[in-house]
This record gives structure tokens, C-alpha cells and sequence, in this order.
């Protein structure tokens, strides 16, 4: 039997092609979607939209600085005036020399009479360069002992009160006799000789018991010798000359 549409058997017509596979003509296509929009449209002025919730995020706050206070405008200073220009200083002129004293020709004794109250002897007697000095003053009368004791007594006393002076020998008896009464002994025109050079001294003596020290003495120095005196009082220039 034939089914092609020339025949007219009372059947309906197939649809086209494009219908049969769901395509639909392009005249047809812009139609549908012409009626979709506009129905779109409708509902949207039906119907408010409504927006959506906004989104929550974080805030941080930051503290600004404190204002710092306004200083007060500062009062410009005016420039100083010029100062005046200062006067010359004087010439400093060095001081006037002093002239040289001429070095004095003997030494200057002290004025007076000296009591010293720190006594020499003794001590110098135990020293071991005194030796033969201790070994002979035993061989000597008491008299003598006790004069020569004091020599060394003055020797000592005159150095120590004017180190200027330096005393090698005193002799007791040089321009007067000693007096000797037991331990005592008085010398009022005693010598010492320092550099060559005679000078005047006067004492008064006290040793010891023992003989082995001096327990009191006083002096004091006096004027140089004149040269011319000293061979009359046997006053010699060396020690060797003797």
C-alpha cells in the first residue's frame, strides 16, 4: 500500500521536517521568544524585587594620635648691639731683676744661746765607725774623758743647728781654759773648725756616770777666728799639721 502524501487516503498530512526534529522555523523561534519576555516583564512589575542582604565584613577602629599642643609663636630676639671694641691692654712688663746677694763669706750661727733637747753623743759612740773612739776614751783620765765626750757632744749640736756648717773637730780649750768640776765641764772660748776656717763656740757639758754618754748641753756659736790667732792658740789648718 502506498503511504506517500500524493496519496489522499484520508490520512493527515506529516509535519515538516524541521518540526519533526524540534527545530522550530526562525519567524516561528523569535515569536516564542518574544511572548517569554514579556511575560518576564510582567511578572517583574507584579512583583518588587527585593535586594539581597548586604555582607558582613570586620572594622577595625584605629585610635588616632593625641594632638599635640600648640606652641606659643616665639618672640623673635633682636641681634645684639655691636659691642665696643676694647681697649688695648698695657703692655705686661717683666719684673725688675733682683740683683744676685753675694754668697756670704763665713756661716750665719744662729743668735743665742741653743738648748737642744735631742742629745747626740751616745748614739754616735755605739755606732761601729766610732770604734777606736770608744776603745780610747777609757784609757783617758775622768777629767779629759768627760772633756773630749763633750767635744764630740759640740760637734754633733753644731752641725745639726746649721747644716751650712760642717764642723770636723772642736777643741775645748782653744782661746780659754775649761772649767771641769766632776761630771760637768764649762767651755767659754771653745773652736770648731769647718772648711778650713776657725770659728768661735762656748758650751756647758754634762755627762753621764758611765762616761758613756751626754745627759745635758747648751751652746752657743760665735764670730769667726782671725786668721792671725791661730797659730798663738794652736789652731791648725789640717789635722796632719798637728
Amino acid at each position: 500500500m502506498d503511504l506517500s502524501p500524493a496519496n489522499a487516503g484520508g490520512r493527515a498530512a506529516r509535519p515538516p521536517a524541521d518540526v519533526a526534529a524540534g527545530r522550530w522555523p526562525l519567524p516561528a523561534s523569535l515569536l516564542v521568544h518574544g511572548l517569554l519576555l514579556a511575560a518576564l516583564l510582567a511578572l517583574s512589575q507584579a512583583r518588587p524585587l527585593t535586594p539581597p542582604p548586604p555582607s558582613s565584613f570586620d572594622v577595625t577602629l584605629i585610635a588616632q594620635p593625641p594632638a599635640q599642643p600648640r606652641q606659643a609663636p616665639t618672640t623673635p630676639i633682636p641681634p645684639a648691639a655691636p659691642l665696643a671694641p676694647a681697649a688695648p691692654l698695657a703692655p705686661v712688663l717683666p719684673p725688675a731683676a733682683t740683683p744676685a746677694r753675694p754668697a756670704p763669706s763665713r756661716p750665719v750661727p744662729p743668735a743665742g744661746i741653743i738648748h737642744p733637747s735631742h742629745l747626740l753623743a751616745g748614739g754616735l759612740l755605739k755606732e761601729a765607725a766610732s770604734r777606736q773612739v770608744r776603745q780610747a776614751l777609757p784609757k783617758l783620765d775622768p777629767g779629759e774623758r768627760a772633756t773630749q765626750l763633750c767635744n764630740i757632744e759640740a760637734t754633733e749640736q753644731i752641725l745639726a743647728a746649721n747644716p751650712a756648717v760642717y764642723p770636723d773637730t772642736v777643741h775645748a780649750t782653744a782661746m780659754a781654759d775649761t772649767d771641769v768640776e766632776g761630771l760637768k765641764v764649762v767651755a767659754p772660748g771653745a773652736a770648731y773648725r769647718s772648711r778650713r776656717q776657725w770659728y768661735g763656740v762656748s758650751f756647758t757639758c754634762t755627762v753621764a756616770a758611765d762616761y758613756q754618754s751626754v745627759v745635758d748641753f747648751s751652746f752657743k756659736l760665735g764670730d769667726p777666728i782671725p786668721r792671725a790667732e791661730w797659730d798663738a792658740h794652736n789652731l791648725n789648718v789640717e789635722d796632719a799639721e798637728e
